[in-house]
C-alpha cells in the first residue's frame, strides 16, 4: 500500500515538474506577447458579453533596451543605439535625468541618437518609449560612460626609480596617486586605493 502512494506521489510530482519546465520554456521563448495575449483571452472567455479587449485598451508599455556604452571615453561625442520592443514608437533620450533628445524606431524596431552631447565627468544615460497617445513607458536600466578629455595623473611613490628586486622578494609593495575614480592595475591585476 505505501509503494503506491510513494509511486503516486512520484508520478505527481514528475507531472507537476513537467508543467514548471513547459512552462518555463514557453515564457522564455514567447515573453511577454504570450502572457499579454493570455490575459486578453482570460479576459474574454471570463466576459464573453463585454466589449472586446484588444492589445491597444493594455496599458503597459516596455521600456527601451540601451546598447552597451564604453566606460570612458576621451570624445565629446558619442552614439546612443538600442531597441524597443515595438516600432512605431518615440523614444526620449536622458542624460543626468534631463531630455536630451527624441528620435521614433525603425521598422526593425531599434533606434540610433548620434553625436550624443556628454558633460565633463559621469553621464548616466536612460531612454523612454512614448506611445502616439503619449503614454510613456518607465526608463530603461541605465548606463553610465565618463567623460574624461585629459589622460589621468599616475604618481607612483614606491617602488623608486631604478629600485631593483630579488626573486625571493615577495610581495612588493606598490604605492602612488591618481585622479579620484581612477582604476589601476600593475601587472593586469586591480589595485586597491584608498580614495
Amino acid at each position: 500500500m505505501r509503494s503506491r502512494l510513494v509511486t503516486h506521489i512520484k508520478q505527481r510530482n514528475k507531472r507537476t515538474l513537467f508543467g514548471i519546465i513547459i512552462l518555463v520554456i514557453l515564457l522564455v521563448v514567447f515573453g511577454m506577447k504570450l502572457l499579454t495575449g493570455l490575459s486578453i483571452l482570460v479576459e474574454k472567455l471570463k466576459n464573453p458579453n463585454d466589449e472586446a479587449v484588444d492589445a491597444q485598451s493594455v496599458d503597459y508599455i516596455a521600456p527601451p533596451v540601451l546598447n552597451p556604452v564604453p566606460n570612458a571615453t576621451k570624445t565629446a561625442q558619442i552614439t546612443v543605439s538600442g531597441y524597443s520592443s515595438t516600432n512605431n514608437n518615440t523614444i526620449n533620450l536622458y542624460i543626468n535625468d534631463e531630455l536630451y533628445g527624441k528620435t521614433d524606431t525603425n521598422s526593425d524596431k531599434t533606434f540610433t541618437f548620434d553625436n550624443v552631447n556628454l558633460s565633463q565627468g559621469e553621464n548616466e544615460i536612460k531612454a523612454q518609449t512614448e506611445n502616439a497617445n503619449g503614454k510613456k513607458s518607465d526608463y530603461s536600466q541605465g548606463v553610465k560612460i565618463s567623460y574624461i578629455n585629459k589622460d589621468p595623473v599616475l604618481e607612483i611613490n614606491n617602488p623608486h626609480d631604478g629600485q631593483t628586486f630579488k626573486k625571493d622578494e615577495s610581495p612588493i609593495k606598490v604605492g602612488g596617486k591618481t585622479d579620484k575614480g581612477v582604476k589601476v592595475t600593475v601587472n593586469e591585476l586591480w589595485t586597491i586605493s584608498n580614495d
